[in-house]
């Protein structure tokens, strides 16, 4: 029979707490109790701050006559407190613990959050540990008896690396709990020592560390170790009262803090902010992730974004900056957070938000040269015949541009790209990111038969940074230092439901000088959800491959594309990672349909 929730009445702000009970030994089963009360008439409780761990092993309590499986970390803290506070039969103790007094599966319970006197979890006692909490109520003794200075500090004979090194220090959750609680009390196993003694200890740590014999015995002032230093920091913000912060300040601090749901990114930094700011965020885990970070980009990113109306109904959409735009995703989206976003149809298409980027580098096509062309799985030379467009297969093309405003014809730059569709030239070629967009200005269609219903004067591509043009083929080298992903894996990467969507095709010029600077000319593109993940996709692994001049790590997938029409998807993987357009040019000796 499931555990029914004792039923929670908001409206005069009641809370749930769970009782220990007494066992008759250490090793019986742990017996507890729910109850609901109203939040004013609660005390005395405790809340519990702890890591949630791994969601195995589990272990079992009898809660309100039910056996119910939670996770180790909190089946051990409880029977810490048991065996601390419930000696005898009668007694009990009162306690708060996210996971048996919030009904996991109630988004709304989720979504509250109250402020209590805290009991913090720093793991099972051992005897460098206890020996740590043992040195911490010495100290705190010696304090108290107002021993001398000298007497103090010679008791400090070594970091608190077991207390510091608790994986309660590096969780995100934890820092609000800390910060804002009425009051903490650290427990190692069933030793306990206040939170203003550990930072006084630790902080005897950072003096010695400072003292002159010191750095000149270790040659370093730097001998406080790392753990001790962030457990230190977060208890000094405790100290000084640090709370109402900026968020983007905040998210900057306590970005490297680990949170199980990366929407808590932005909710468990709420309590630490500043009042305006919690009053323009709902709390809502019914949301995607992707949806939270975008819903909520100015409040956390500190960025004034500019708003447009769009289509016939003018919808406000927000215009972002692509460069700023990744960089301040890259604080709060990992690269595994993004893969998984980018596999999950679902989870893309839930989010509703779209953002406008405007195109860059504009430049006119004046030549275009087909290198390879290949599908999901192979990739060949393309000699002087014309290419023959193929559903699911793709370009590699060599793209030689000029400014499109005129005066400037004798400036030209190469380009390698990958296109479903060969642009021609005097196309209009734009730029966000490695992402290149091809537009023509008359009305003919750019052929592709690999998604028919494509806006008639728009395509988008990907592509290498632009490098000056030589009409001497060796002086092209330098590009072939300009790592790509393999075409082959773009392809399999390509998601089904990316909507770049042209705002403005008009090409619109501000009146003035005859020649129009570029930065007076403005082409707007609208991104779905996808698309937005492409853009931060192709900007990450760019970032990741670290191109440079000098590296030319292509050289082992070029040994193997000779023979790639042989090849199937699982050889490819080993090889896939970076990819260099002119060294497969060298290769399969395409030279000859170069100038």
């Amino acid at each position: 029979m499931p555990l029914i929730y004792p039923p929670l009445d908001e409206s005069r702000k009641q809370i749930r707490l769970m009782r220990i009970h007494a066992g008759p030994d250490p090793r019986t089963m742990l017996v507890c109790s729910l109850e609901s009360v109203d939040l004013s008439a609660a005390n005395p409780f405790y809340a519990l701050s702890y890591v949630w761990g791994p969601p195995s092993p589990t272990q079992s309590i009898s809660l309100n006559g039910h056996i119910t499986q939670i996770r180790q970390n909190l089946w051990l803290f409880l029977h810490a407190l048991r065996a601390r506070f419930c000696q005898r039969k009668t007694d009990t103790i009162r306690v708060w613990a996210d996971y048996t007094c919030i009904q996991q599966s109630d988004l709304r319970e989720l979504s509250y959050q109250v402020s209590f006197m805290v009991y913090g979890w720093l793991g099972i006692g051992h005897e460098s540990g206890d020996e740590e909490m043992d040195r911490i109520e010495s100290i705190r003794l010696s304090r108290r008896n107002n021993s001398s200075w000298n007497s103090i500090s010679r008791q400090y004979s070594t970091a608190l690396e077991v207390v510091a090194s608790s994986p309660y220090w590096t969780r995100l959750w934890i820092k609000q709990e800390v910060i804002l609680a009425k009051d903490v009390w650290l427990f190692q196993g069933e030793k306990a020592a206040h939170w203003n003694d550990v930072r006084f200890v630790s902080s005897l740590g950072r003096s010695r560390a400072n003292q002159p014999q010191i750095r000149r015995a270790t040659g370093s002032a730097a001998s406080h170790k790392p753990q001790a230093a962030s457990m230190l920091s977060l208890l000094d913000y405790r100290a000084l009262h640090y709370n109402n912060l900026d968020l983007p300040e905040l998210v900057v601090k306590f970005c490297n803090a680990g949170c199980q749901d990366a929407r808590d990114k932005i909710y468990a930094l709420l309590s630490l902010t500043n009042p305006d700011t919690r009053r323009q965020i709902a709390v809502n885990y019914q949301k995607p992730l992707l949806q939270v970070l975008l819903d909520n980009f100015v409040h956390w990113t500190g960025e004034n974004i500019p708003i447009e109306t769009v289509g016939e109904f003018a919808r406000p959409v927000p215009r972002y900056g692509f460069q700023s735009f990744c960089s301040h995703m890259a604080k709060l989206l990992s690269s595994a957070e993004l893969r998984e976003l980018c596999d999950s149809p679902p989870a893309r298409e839930a989010v509703t938000a779209e953002g406008l980027l405007a195109l860059s580098g504009l430049s006119r096509v004046a030549e275009v040269l087909p290198i390879a062309g290949f599908d999901k799985h192979s990739i060949w030379p393309i000699s002087e015949r014309a290419p023959e467009l193929v559903e699911g297969r793709g370009f590699v093309i060599r793209i030689i541009t000029q400014p499109w405003l005129g005066g400037l014809s004798a400036y030209r730059q190469d380009r390698f790209a990958y296109v479903d569709a060969i642009p021609e030239p005097g196309d209009i070629l734009g730029q966000i990111g490695t992402r290149i967009f091809f537009l023509r200005q008359s009305t003919g269609a750019i052929s592709t038969q690999a998604n028919s219903q494509r806006q008639p004067s728009f395509m988008v591509a990907i592509g290498s940074e632009p490098g000056e043009h030589h009409s001497v083929t060796k002086d092209i080298r330098r590009l072939s230092a300009r790592q790509m992903l393999h075409p082959c894996l773009w392809l399999n990467q390509q998601l089904p439901d990316v909507s770049f969507r042209l705002v403005d095709a008009s090409l619109r010029r501000v009146a003035g000088p005859k020649y129009v600077k570029a930065g007076e000319i403005e082409i707007m593109i609208l991104c779905n959800a996808a698309a937005m993940l492409t853009l931060l996709t192709d900007a990450w692994s760019e970032a990741g491959r670290g191109m440079s001049h000098g590296h030319r790590g292509g050289t082992a997938v070029e040994q193997r594309t000779k023979h790639d029409s042989h090849m199937d998807e699982s050889e490819h993987q080993g090889g896939w990672d970076a990819w260099c357009p002119y060294e497969f040019v060298l290769s399969h000796n395409v030279l000859n349909v170069w100038p």
